[in-house]
């Protein structure tokens, strides 16, 4: 994972699916450029909106941790 976290997570489960549902989640500050879009792209909401994995890996160089 890019922020090596979980883009959604609460400690009270109704409140992390209720979250997960409304698309709700805190963009880690060490998320920039191309990652940033990776990460918008593949949580929308709407599926047909949703980023495949070839379109994300159309954002190269696409670089998961070192």
């Amino acid at each position: 994972m890019i922020a090596r976290r979980l883009p959604f997570d609460h400690e009270h489960i109704p409140t992390l699916l209720k979250m997960i549902k409304l698309g709700e989640y805190e963009m880690d500050e060490l998320i920039q450029g191309s990652e940033k879009e990776i990460v918008r792209g593949s949580l929308k909401r709407d599926v047909k909106e949703r980023w495949t994995v070839s379109r994300c890996s159309g954002f190269l160089p696409f670089h998961l941790g070192d």
